[in-house]
């Protein structure tokens, strides 16, 4: 007896599962989530060079002629560390990006194949849900990276005028301007952190 009812009982498992599917054939959302948090750690890095590019610029606005010098090329290597900073994070973002439509666009494919209604239903309705995420998601990463090559145009400008012109006259004159810079920096930063805050939401809403 023992014996038929151990060979009975996978039989009877897989006859459950047949009337009982699984509540979700959800993609795996893995590769989607590894993009955004590479494009969070490019925003990071993107911030805290920004951050370190304002200070620079800060400095350089106030700062004292015998200090010129070294300022002005401080200001210099964090320009250059920006627009690199700025590749690495156009980059990621174009990888989220593509990632995202291969994915929603094979998951859409698998949900109007499928035959049991309540089990299409909850799949659109995720799906929805999480195109919708995204799209909130990508617009905040594409509003922070259209306002960095500003950015990087005016810290440029700055660094070229001051180069033959690098003294306390010099850089008295473009004060307002330096100062300004730093402003926009500052707003760029701010922007950045909201994109991470979203990236961080986004990979939580994933894992529900």
């Amino acid at each position: 007896m023992h014996r038929v009812l151990s060979l009975l009982l996978p039989l009877l498992l897989v006859s459950c599962q047949a009337t009982n599917p699984a509540q979700s054939t959800y993609p795996n959302l893995a590769p989607l989530v590894a993009q955004v948090a590479q494009a969070r750690e490019a925003q990071r890095a993107a911030a805290e060079q920004f951050q370190a590019a304002q200070e620079h610029v800060l400095n350089l606005a106030n700062c004292e002629s015998g200090s010129l010098k070294a300022m002005y090329a401080a200001t210099v290597a964090e320009h250059k560390d920006a627009v690199q900073a700025a590749v690495a994070l156009n980059s990621a973002i174009d990888g989220v990006e593509q990632t995202a439509n291969a994915l929603f666009q094979q998951w859409q494919i698998e949900t109007e194949v499928l035959t049991d209604d309540r089990l299409q239903a909850a799949n659109q309705a995720r799906l929805a849900q999480t195109s919708q995420d995204y799209e909130g998601l990508m617009q905040a990463m594409r509003r922070s990276a259209a306002q960095v090559d500003p950015v990087l145009a005016a810290l440029n400008a700055n660094v070229v005028s001051l180069q033959d012109n690098l003294n306390a006259s010099g850089v008295a004159a473009r004060k307002v301007e330096l100062d300004a810079l730093a402003s926009d920096i500052g707003a760029l930063v701010q922007q950045l952190n909201s994109s991470i805050a979203r990236s961080d939401a986004f990979i939580a809403g994933t894992q529900q």
